[in-house]
């Protein structure tokens, strides 16, 4: 169920969706918007009134139950449908996501479940170095210290006798993870390491950390070492409000300069999300065998703050960026740089029995009689990613996507495929063919949908790519004023003697945005 697939390529011939097609797949009824049969240990708060992607609320919502089948049932539906972003499947064992503006929980997964956290710890570390230390006293490094950042090999290259104050071994601890930092620290402003974590646990048990112990301070794996993802989120909102911690964990590199025998340290922040997502701003990544991979970040957008964390991921830049995008309810993309990371990237999910595709680039996905639709007819290649989730318009249960709107034929028991330039003409009238025309170097007839392209747009048109990116031709020109304009399946094509230039507009974003469906 969580293993990835790869679809690239945007888009394709959209002959299939001229064509229309059937399937045989279960009936499927949902409601204007549905809180999704996710499983009980998530909890997702869909009725959020912030960021850009603004979205209109219902009355009154409504929920989606599922028969022994897993077939849906439509409940009554609202008046006034809601649009909004059912919870992203994330692979992570554990997950947790807090708006620290509004103090609310947008997602909890597995969030109160004790698990090994690896270097996440260390930032209860630095909480406690900077309640306990004084910032410019020196620490020296011991040999202990030092012996276990090389064998462990994540440390900032401390050597025996060295001292520094403690705000740049903050930076060492935090930056490059050193495992040699944080034993210093402990030492330095505990007095030994045994000392230290209990004041890492009596932190702990001040801020409410029900789930977390503590037994070393670089978070290497042990029996007594451990947090939730919840509380991991609750000890970064507490680290993050102190300033000098807060600047750490957002600087990308920071240099210690040599001063007589000691030597330089050039550190750089392993937390690669500052670097790509965009408002990222901390916090704290982690690895280890016990642990997996793990990540503590924050981001702040759209007016509002939140961190989250997950816990055990074999995806750790797709998971971290579907929790953000998902809070913040923007999904623009954004490139992470890993191998195989790109917008037409998707996920499996749902059960074995109502499997599902969710696309991180759009944070919605396709299921049910839909999904076997899409796969069929070429999938992210030919419909484009989903747009929206599945709703109901005017009594039909629908889905948009990029490049089409799918809705279910109940007699049929089918989906059903309408291109979205299509629902765009402004009159049914000017979708009937003309009468079949000579091809000319300036001028071709399109069969398919009995229509011709010719002279500027149809230069524009060879060039862009033709069929396989604007697709079928479904209109004639149309003379509005000085303006020639010409409708095709996936886009409109505009050009004027003021402006000799042919220019293209999306028409899929460009409807859903006048229906509501898509905003920003």
């Amino acid at each position: 169920m969580k293993d990835r697939g790869l679809r690239r390529g945007w888009p394709a011939l959209l002959g299939a969706l001229l064509l229309g097609g059937y399937g045989a797949s279960a009936v499927v009824h949902v409601a204007a918007v549905t809180t999704r049969d996710v499983s009980a240990r998530r909890l997702a708060v869909q009725d959020r009134l912030w960021g850009q992607n603004l979205h209109r609320v219902a009355a009154r919502a409504v929920s989606v139950r599922r028969l022994a089948t897993g077939a849906p049932v439509a409940l009554p539906i609202a008046p006034d449908p809601v649009y909004t972003y059912a919870p992203p499947p994330l692979r992570a064992a554990s997950a947790a996501l807090l708006d620290v503006t509004t103090g609310r929980w947008l997602l909890l997964d597995n969030a109160d479940v004790p698990r090994a956290q690896a270097s996440t710890a260390k930032i209860m570390t630095a909480l406690v170095a900077v309640t306990r230390g004084t910032l410019d006293e020196g620490i020296t490094a011991g040999a202990d210290a030092v012996a276990v950042g090389r064998q462990s090999g994540s440390n900032m290259g401390l050597v025996v006798g060295e001292t520094l104050p403690l705000r740049d071994l903050l930076y060492g601890l935090l930056l490059p993870s050193g495992n040699d930092a944080a034993l210093s620290i402990a030492a330095g402003v505990g007095g030994s390491t045994a000392a230290f974590v209990d004041l890492m646990n009596g932190q702990a048990a001040a801020l409410g950390l029900a789930h977390t112990h503590f037994a070393n301070p670089d978070g290497l794996d042990a029996p007594e070492q451990y947090a939730s993802a919840r509380d991991l989120v609750l000890l970064a909102r507490a680290a993050m409000r102190d300033p000098l911690l807060r600047q750490v964990v957002a600087t990308p590199a920071y240099t210690i300069p040599a001063t007589g025998p000691r030597p330089a340290h050039a550190l750089t922040n392993l937390n690669w999300f500052l670097n790509w997502y965009p408002g990222a701003d901390g916090v704290k990544p982690g690895m280890t065998g016990d642990a997996g991979l793990c990540q503590v970040v924050s981001a702040r957008r759209h007016g509002h703050w939140l961190i989250g964390a997950v816990m055990d991921t074999p995806d750790l830049h797709t998971d971290v960026r579907d929790l953000m995008n998902y809070g913040f309810g923007d999904f623009t993309w954004s490139p992470s740089g890993q191998s195989g990371d790109d917008a037409g990237a998707t996920v499996a999910a749902g059960a074995p029995a109502d499997p599902s595709l969710y696309s991180p680039a759009t944070g919605h996905a396709v299921r049910a009689g839909f999904l076997s639709y899409y796969l069929r007819h070429g999938g992210m290649a030919a419909l484009g990613p989903p747009r929206t989730d599945e709703i109901v318009e005017g009594g039909r249960t629908v889905q948009y996507f990029a490049n089409a709107r799918l809705w279910w034929d109940n007699a049929a028991r089918a989906a059903v495929a309408t291109p979205l330039g299509q629902a765009s003409v402004p009159s049914p009238g000017l979708l009937r063919p003309v009468e079949p025309v000579a091809a000319t170097p300036t001028r071709i007839y399109v069969p398919v949908t009995g229509h011709t392209v010719r002279a500027a747009i149809l230069t524009a048109y060879r060039a862009w790519g033709g069929a396989a990116t604007l697709g079928y031709p479904l209109t004639e020109e149309i003379l509005r004023g000085d303006e020639t304009t010409q409708y095709f399946s996936n886009a409109v094509l505009r050009w004027s003697p003021e402006r000799p230039v042919v220019t293209a507009d999306p028409l899929g974003d460009a409807l859903l945005r006048r229906r509501g469906l898509l905003h920003g």
